[in-house]
C-alpha cells in the first residue's frame, strides 16, 4: 500500500499541476481567478516535491550522493513549511475580501518565513549533524543506537515542525469544511474536492499530534514510543494524495459558484 500511494502521488501531482496551470493561463485576464490558481499550482508543486523527497528510496539516494544522511527529509520538511504557508495564503484569496487581504497575507508570510528559517538553523546546529531532523523517528536512530539521548535540538525542531503542520491542518480543514457547505448543491465536484481537502487536513493533524507526542515522550531517553514507520508514511502520503486531488477538483468543474461566502464578497470557488 505504501508503494502504491507513493506512485499515485508521483503520477497525480504532475497531472494536477498541468491542469491548474492551464486554468491559470486561461483566466489570466481575471486576477481574482488567476492568482488563486497560481497559488494552488505552487501548493501542488510543493506537495509533489515533499512526496518525492519523503520516499525512503529518494532519501537513501540523496544521502549517498550528498554525503549528508537525511538531507532529503530536511528538504521535504522545508517544502512542507512552504506548502503550509502557501495553502493559508490561497485560502485568504478565496475567502477574505480584498480590503483585508494584504495584512493577513503579510502576517502569514512572516510567520512562514520565521518557521522556515528556524528549521534551517536547527538543522545546521550541532556541528551540522542531520540527526536532529525530526520529521520521522527513524531519523533519531543514530542517537538511539549510539546510546545518546534525544537532545534539545531535536525536540525544538519537532515542536516547530509539527506545531506548524498541526495549526495549518486545523485552519485549512475548517475553511474547506465551510467552503464545502457553501457549494454542496451547486457544484458536486468542488464539494468532493473540499471534502477531500478536509480529510487531508485531518490526516495531517493526526500525524502531527502522534509524531509530536512521540518526540516529547522520547526527549532525554534512548527509547521512543512511536507509530510504526510504515504506518506514518502511509498517513503522510494519503494526506498529500487527498490534498492534491481535492485542490484540483474545483478547477475541473464547468460552472462557477454564484453564491458568495459570508466572509467574502465573491464566490467561494474559482471560475
Amino acid at each position: 500500500m505504501e508503494t502504491a500511494l507513493f506512485v499515485a502521488c508521483w503520477v497525480v501531482g504532475p497531472l494536477a499541476i498541468w491542469v491548474c496551470l492551464r486554468r491559470a493561463q486561461s483566466k489570466r485576464s481575471n486576477p481574482e481567478v488567476a492568482i488563486p490558481a497560481r497559488l494552488t499550482t505552487a501548493v501542488l508543486v510543493c506537495t509533489w516535491v515533499a512526496s518525492v523527497f519523503s520516499s525512503p528510496v529518494v532519501d537513501n539516494a540523496v544521502g549517498d550522493l550528498s554525503g549528508s544522511p537525511n538531507l532529503a527529509t530536511f528538504i521535504a520538511s522545508e517544502t512542507l513549511m512552504v506548502l503550509c504557508t502557501l495553502l493559508m495564503i490561497t485560502l485568504v484569496w478565496w475567502l477574505i475580501p480584498d480590503g483585508h487581504r494584504h495584512i493577513i497575507v503579510t502576517m502569514l508570510t512572516i510567520i512562514g518565513g520565521m518557521t522556515f528559517g528556524s528549521l534551517g538553523v536547527l538543522f545546521s546546529a550541532g556541528s551540522g549533524s542531520p540527526r536532529y531532523v525530526a520529521q520521522s523517528m527513524a531519523l533519531f536512530k543514530d542517537d538511539i543506537e549510539s546510546g545518546r539521548p534525544l537532545g534539545a535540538k531535536a525536540l525544538a525542531y519537532a515542536l516547530v515542525f509539527f506545531a506548524y503542520i498541526g495549526f495549518t491542518s486545523v485552519a485549512a480543514s475548517t475553511c474547506y469544511a465551510f467552503m464545502a457547505h457553501a457549494v454542496y448543491r451547486e457544484r458536486p465536484r468542488a464539494f468532493a474536492g473540499f471534502i477531500l481537502a478536509v480529510a487531508a487536513g485531518c490526516c495531517g493533524l493526526f500525524y502531527a499530534i502522534a509524531r509530536g507526542c512521540s518526540v516529547v515522550v522520547g526527549y532525554g531517553h534512548r527509547t521512543v514510543t512511536d507509530l510504526n514507520d510504515d504506518v506514518s508514511l502511509v498517513i503522510g502520503q494519503a494526506s498529500m494524495l487527498a490534498l492534491m486531488v481535492g485542490l484540483i477538483l474545483p478547477y475541473v468543474s464547468r460552472r462557477a459558484v454564484r453564491r458568495p461566502c459570508r466572509a467574502a464578497s465573491k464566490p467561494c470557488c474559482v471560475e
